[in-house]
């Protein structure tokens, strides 16, 4: 039978290379080595999520905030206003524009 090569994921790459270090390193064998690296897994301590300072704020001083967070953004509302009345025209002449064709199909019929 011949051997065959496979390819590891790097993840198991990485387990086996940490399992062989710790084993050369302390001088004992493989199996007892990745029962320690797993006794550390299950027994690393939790790690505690940073304490946020919280401050509160009434409704005048957060928009405050949210103004001064959007102050450096462009002011469109006269372009919103300009395409609003073109979109306003544009339906005002496909209205005329319908009506005129519905006399038109009227004569010829």
């Amino acid at each position: 039978m011949s051997a065959k090569s496979i390819q590891l994921p790097a993840a198991a790459q990485s387990a086996i290379r940490k399992v062989t270090e710790l084993a050369a390193a302390k001088g004992m064998s493989i199996g007892q080595a990745a029962a320690e690296l797993i006794d550390r897994e299950i027994t690393a301590p939790a790690v505690e999520a940073p304490a946020v300072a919280a401050r509160t704020l009434d409704v005048p001083a957060l928009l405050d905030q949210l103004r001064a967070a959007f102050a450096d953004r462009p002011d469109h509302s006269a372009e919103l206003a300009a395409m609003t009345e073109r979109a306003t025209a544009a339906e005002t002449r496909a209205a005329a524009a319908e009506e005129k064709l519905a006399q038109f199909k009227a004569l010829l019929a």
